[in-house]
């Protein structure tokens, strides 16, 4: 029976009912070690990433963040500068709007 031979709702229970299935397969909770998320870069032989050479301050993932939340900026930040404004004791104002990206990013 295809979409257009069933009723609305039960089209939408099966839909849903599949989408459930296939799109959120149960999978157990596995807690990562405290270790895992300390304030260091991530371990590249416990982690796969696409370039090694792309990790910490100068992750690929990060700079793709930057470039879209920061893309009005007139200095374009930098993702080492980032790094360095996520750690600043007393941050500049520059820092603090830096820091702001991660609370306006939508992920």
């Amino acid at each position: 029976m295809t979409a257009g031979e069933m009723p609305l709702a039960e089209w939408v229970r099966v839909e849903s009912e599949r989408r459930r299935r296939e799109e959120n397969p149960d999978a157990p909770v596995q807690l990562r070690p405290l270790d895992d998320f300390s304030d260091e870069y991530a371990d590249p032989t416990r982690y796969r990433t696409v370039d090694q050479e792309r990790v910490g301050p100068k992750s690929a993932v990060l700079q793709g963040l930057i470039n879209g939340e920061c893309c009005g900026w007139a200095k374009r930040p930098t993702t080492g500068e980032f790094y360095e404004a996520m750690r600043a004791e007393d941050p500049t104002t520059r820092q603090k709007s830096l820091a702001g990206i991660l609370l306006r990013a939508d992920f």
